[in-house]
């Protein structure tokens, strides 16, 4: 069997007549009608942004220069352009000029007299139509170059931080002491999680990022990197859907790579594992514009009266200028079991 392929109606253009003398509207409306036209008639500047405020469809405006009172068409035009950028037409007398030289400061698509008749209106509208649509190509041009430039730019971050993370590797295995060997694995745990969130971001073509799943994956990876799982350690995440750009979500990865770090390290030490393992929970939820990101866990906690402001620990430091950055913030919760931490977020 055959499938006859239906063409989609084409939407007739819309055109709004701002005209104040009804038989010139009404010989005007009849030309644009016969033409193909879909029109909307009014007589004052007042009414026509009315009109055009209420009426989406509206293609393009053909507006009479000289309203009698109120707004004339070029104060009229003024308005509307500082909403929407939309085609305007205007129409003027033999006798306007005064009206005509007004036009020149306006930003229109031209200006035809009201005596030039229907073949000179019609080819001006068509003209001013056939502009619109190519420089809306031309924008749409631009859009998708810009879009393929930044994938580019994401694609060749991403493959430079794999390629640095390799060399850290690679030094972190000939470093000849303990000490040199935590520096490099620090460095090279901070690089990973900027290359998953650019791993995520040129997988999806996109400039933006899912940050729970971006926050899932370095949980994952941090997991990995200090053997949680063979030591006990559960992580129980519980992250709501948001999307943010990469700026606050790089920012936002590498806090939580130091609050989970932190953890790891410090808040499960061994003869406490043996005894009952032990536990990081977070949090990720949307109230309003704020995002709410809470990371706690059941070790041992932070020393009485600890304040992370005043900490000498680069990873508290470095997690602070962070959420500075970001117009965040990051506090040190201390009404609970183990150690809690709260990173708010205005969206």
């Amino acid at each position: 069997m055959y499938q006859i392929d239906k063409k989609v109606p084409v939407r007739a253009k819309t055109i709004l007549l701002v005209e104040d003398e009804a038989s010139i509207t009404q010989e005007q409306s009849k030309i644009l009608i016969r033409n193909g036209f879909t029109v909307r008639m009014t007589s004052s500047g007042r009414k026509a942004i009315e009109e055009f405020r209420t009426d989406p469809n509206i293609d393009m405006i053909l507006m009479d220069v000289n309203l009698g009172q109120g707004r004339d068409g070029t104060e009229t035009a003024r308005a509307i352009l500082a909403e929407k950028d939309i085609p305007i037409v205007f129409l003027y007398s033999h006798s306007e000029e005064e009206y005509v030289r007004r036009t020149e400061a306006t930003y229109s698509y031209g200006y035809v007299a009201k005596s030039a008749g229907e073949a000179v209106l019609i080819a001006s509208i068509k003209t001013a139509l056939r502009l619109v649509d190519a420089e809306r190509d031309e924008r749409e041009a631009l859009i998708n170059e810009k879009d393929v430039l930044f994938q580019e730019l994401q694609h060749r971050v991403k493959n430079s931080l794999n390629m640095i993370n390799a060399i850290l590797y690679l030094k972190e295995s000939e470093a000849k002491s303990d000490a040199i060997r935590e520096v490099l694995r620090s460095v090279h745990g901070r690089i990973e999680v900027l290359s998953l969130l650019y791993r995520l971001a040129d997988a999806n073509y996109s400039s933006g990022v899912r940050l729970d799943e971006y926050l899932r994956a370095v949980c994952e990876s941090m997991s990995y990197a200090h053997d949680a799982v063979a030591r006990g350690i559960l992580i129980a995440a519980h992250f709501e859907p948001i999307s943010i750009d990469l700026k606050r979500g790089a920012n936002l990865g590498l806090v939580l790579n130091e609050l989970l770090g932190n953890a790891f390290n410090y808040a499960f030490p061994p003869e406490r594992l043996e005894q009952r393992g032990g536990t990081v929970e977070l949090s990720l939820r949307k109230t309003g514009d704020e995002l709410t990101l809470t990371v706690s866990d059941d070790g041992v906690g932070l020393p009485e009266g600890y304040l992370i402001e005043e900490s000498d620990g680069f990873g508290f430091r470095l997690a602070i200028e962070l959420m500075e950055q970001t117009a965040g913030s990051l506090e040190h919760l201390t009404d609970g079991k183990g150690a809690a931490f709260r990173v708010r977020l205005k969206l």
